[in-house]
């Protein structure tokens, strides 16, 4: 067993299990749950992977064994910078109903620092009005929509400009218009500033449009069914017009894979 150890080229996970301790009811000797088994892999550093998968096979899991907030009960996770930065937008969003959206987005540099250069502050105040949450800088939380407080939880992670983005379902409140912008600023937050996004979706289109690779799970317990290089380059795929049809084999494929690693 071992936590993360550094590496080259990119993210390894190398026979990396993991599981809870669950209780069938009280006072009842509790019941090893095997969530991930064995699972292998190599996540691009400097790209966007994406983790497709059925509900409760572990791909939240993934994201916090990467962030370090879990440990593998096996194998290895190697780190090509084991010092690197971590943003993390979770599938609800966690935001301090105490502070305003403006501190909420940029608590992420105050942390161990306590002030913000105005630099900073004026990029913060462009994402804000970007993604349409200028006019509620000054007030609380609870004023926002379930979707506005996901793209604030995006924005706060975009503004601490940390190495590695978790992203767990970032877009499932988000409009067509919004989804759309948004993963073409998450493109050019990659290609822009040499970071690694690493996503979990449900959606297939989604991981098309966005990936550089597809990582595709079982049913729990979790191993790794395929790896799946998409060709066409990112930039292209996010065009507006660009027809889904030219990856349909890759569509395809994933369903097929899907379908047949359910326990059905």
């Amino acid at each position: 067993m071992s936590v993360q150890q550094p590496c080259q080229a990119s993210i390894v996970f190398q026979n990396v299990s993991f599981g809870y301790e669950t209780y069938i009811q009280k006072n009842v000797k509790s019941i090893h749950l095997e969530v991930l088994h064995k699972i292998s892999c190599h996540l691009k550093v400097g790209g966007i992977t994406v983790i497709l998968g059925p509900s409760g096979c572990g791909k939240s899991t993934i994201l916090n064994l990467l962030a370090g907030e879990l440990a593998p009960q096996e194998g290895i996770i190697r780190m090509p910078n084991p010092s690197a930065t971590f943003g993390f937008v979770f599938q609800t969003p966690t935001l301090m109903p105490w502070k305003s959206v403006l501190e909420n987005a940029l608590f992420g540099l105050t942390v161990g620092n306590g002030s913000v250069s105005n630099e900073a502050k004026e990029n913060c105040k462009f994402l804000l009005d970007k993604y349409g949450l200028a006019e509620f800088e000054h007030k609380f939380p609870r004023s926002l929509s379930g979707g506005m407080q996901q793209r604030l939880s995006l924005v706060r992670a975009m503004v601490a400009n940390s190495d590695i983005l978790l992203l767990d379902e970032p877009f499932s409140n988000s409009d067509f218009v919004m989804r759309y912008q948004l993963q073409n600023d998450l493109s050019d937050y990659i290609t822009n500033g040499n970071k690694t996004i690493v996503m979990v979706t449900h959606d297939i289109d989604e991981a098309l449009r966005l990936a550089d690779a597809i990582i595709i799970l079982s049913d729990r317990p979790s191993t790794v069914l395929e790896e799946i290089e998409i060709s066409i380059p990112r930039a292209e795929r996010l065009k507006l017009g660009f027809q889904l049809d030219r990856l349909s084999s890759e569509t395809a494929r994933i369903r097929k894979i899907l379908l047949e690693g359910r326990d059905i």
